[in-house]
């Protein structure tokens, strides 16, 4: 779950970084949408998985 937490909150740093400007030396929406929103949704799924598999 802390893995799952840590993937979200990475993914929450780089769309910041994503949507503040050009650190990436391209445009700063595609750091967003191909790292940062994968990065959210990859934490998401793990955290959900590792809540469903806890109860069992």
């Amino acid at each position: 779950m802390k893995i799952g937490i840590t993937i979200g909150a990475l993914g929450i740093i780089v769309s910041v970084i994503g949507w503040y400007g050009d650190l990436d030396g391209m445009s700063g929406g595609i750091l967003t949408l191909f790292i940062g929103y994968p990065l959210i949704l990859v934490g998401l799924i793990v955290v959900i998985y590792r809540v469903v598999t806890r109860k069992r």
